[in-house]
């Protein structure tokens, strides 16, 4: 979510990005010469995305006489330090994948009377955030398993720590649950 917010701080328009991540505020009517200065900020949150640490683009527009009853506009964009033509806001996806392997200990003899056929694997981030799979065997009897692109960063900028479990499985006990190369 995008704000334009006039020089004292009240909100003239909000708006959201577009799929191809532009964002078109409606044209500003003015009705006198002078300087006018504006902010846009982005605010929200969107899984696996951190903003752009400089969340504040300033916006000066110099609103001059034609001397024919019209107006010309002039704008001068400050992002930081730096004049520029465009606003942009630089955000980065950050993820992070799981993978692991289902186990089965002592159960060779009796495999297909009592290995269920899948099983449920349970991942909770910090965040409250919940992630499920099915694990299967592969064609070679491998219980692998992975979750892809998985928030790093709650909210507030914190790194989320997940904890893997799974669902019981009848005539199994539950010893430990690794995650590969201690991922």
């Amino acid at each position: 979510t995008f704000e334009l917010k006039d020089a004292e701080g009240n909100v003239v328009e909000t708006a959201t990005n577009a799929a191809d991540g532009t964002v078109t505020f409606k044209a500003l009517k003015f009705d006198a010469i002078g300087n006018y200065n504006y902010k846009i900020t982005e605010s929200g949150y969107v899984a696996g995305i951190v903003n752009d640490a400089n969340k504040t683009k300033n916006v000066s527009i110099t609103v001059e006489d034609n001397g024919d009853g019209t107006f010309k506009t002039n704008t001068q964009i400050v992002d930081g330090k730096n004049v520029t033509e465009t606003i942009t806001f630089t955000n980065t996806y950050r993820t992070i994948d799981l993978e692991g392997q289902k186990v089965w200990e002592s159960d060779e003899k009796f495999v297909e009377y009592i290995r269920p056929s899948t099983v449920k694997v349970v991942v909770t981030g910090t965040d409250n955030s919940t992630h499920s799979i099915d694990v299967t065997a592969g064609e070679d009897g491998d219980w692998s398993w992975s979750i892809k692109e998985l928030p790093e960063l709650d909210k507030d900028g914190n790194t989320i720590t997940y904890t893997v479990s799974e669902e019981p499985v009848n005539g199994y006990t539950l010893k430990d649950v690794e995650l590969k190369d201690g991922k």
